[in-house]
């Protein structure tokens, strides 16, 4: 298990190899998200989240670990995704498991990787994102106005 600063020193080098999040949707029902980063010492970094949209909304997030190979990144990716799809469920989730199991096909053999989405580029230290940097500018342009009643 690594301490917090291996792990921030991970998710560091992860969000700055990273290729962007492939997607998994059974309909509006659930969603399972992944996410990878070729290391420069040859390791793998993957990250993931899992989520039902439906009966009590379960969720499962795991921040970036360091595997041996891609192919372990996802051996680990797909074994999480069935473990959080295979849990009882109520009646509302039991289709949805089903087809989101056959999305997957529940084992890496003939699992075909989705296309990533687009990254940003991560900013270097001191740096802040572009997008970042226009939100807090809109910020101090426009103060939020809340009305509670």
């Amino acid at each position: 298990m690594l301490n917090l600063s291996e792990w921030d020193k991970l998710n560091t080098l992860a969000l700055q190899h990273r290729e962007g999040w492939r997607v998994f949707h059974a309909d509006n029902d659930a969603e399972i998200r992944y996410e990878i980063a070729p290391l420069p010492n040859g390791q793998v970094a993957m990250q993931m989240k899992a989520a039902y949209r439906c009966g009590d909304n379960h969720t499962v997030t795991i921040p970036w670990r360091a595997y041996e190979s891609r192919h372990a990144a996802l051996r680990g990716f797909l074994e999480q995704a069935q473990r959080h799809f295979t849990y009882e469920a109520s009646a509302d989730q039991k289709s949805t498991q089903k087809r989101m199991l056959a999305l997957l096909n529940a084992t890496d053999v003939g699992f075909e990787e989705l296309p990533p989405e687009p990254v940003e580029q991560v900013p270097r230290a001191g740096q802040q994102p572009p997008t970042q940097a226009k939100k807090v500018q809109k910020r101090r342009e426009k103060p939020v106005q809340r009305e509670f009643f």
